[in-house]
């Protein structure tokens, strides 16, 4: 196993060989280079275009909550802290048949009371109108106003009740004002 070592000899303070300086050109040499490098035709191609700049989304997503007590927004305790009304529900018969009814709770029990004071103060003229729409009242029914009302409050509160009575249909179109 022979190893050999080399080593050059410039690092033992050898002569270096002499290299040429380059001759700087002078101002008129410049000046002939410069107008030269202008004139060609190539000037397009030597100037690379500038990439398009990517698009940098400057919005900032509004939070919804702040840090401020008795401020506009929740503090994140607060709004951490807020309870959802979670409805409960209680289903009977069968499967396809299904009857769905919502618990009531104290608060359910008080929208329904506002809602009952707001019916019982409608006018007459609109009781009659939606109940002739509907087709629970003939038009030029002797039915006393308490009774209408209560037929109005009763229509309401159960949801969506229509009569489809053929008979009742064709009076109130025969006689609508």
């Amino acid at each position: 196993m022979n190893k050999s070592i080399v080593v050059d000899p410039l690092l033992l303070g050898g002569k270096r060989p002499k290299t040429q300086k380059q001759k700087k050109p002078s101002g008129s040499e410049l000046k002939k280079a410069l107008l030269e490098s202008l004139s060609s035709p190539d000037l397009s191609e030597m100037i690379e275009p500038k990439p398009p700049e990517p698009e940098v989304n400057t919005e900032v997503s509004k939070s919804t909550y702040g840090c401020l007590k008795n401020g506009s927004l929740p503090t994140f305790r607060q709004l951490k802290r807020s309870s959802n009304t979670i409805k409960q529900y209680a289903s009977f018969g069968k499967n396809k048949g299904t009857v769905r009814v919502l618990i009531k709770d104290r608060e359910m029990y008080a929208k329904i009371e506002r809602d009952k004071k707001k019916i019982d103060k409608r006018s007459m003229s609109d009781i009659r109108d939606y109940l002739r729409k509907r087709g629970l009242y003939k038009i030029g029914s002797t039915a006393p106003d308490d009774i209408l009302r209560e037929i109005y409050k009763n229509a309401i509160l159960t949801g969506e009740v229509e009569n489809h009575n053929s008979s009742t249909l064709m009076h109130n179109f025969l006689n609508e004002p």
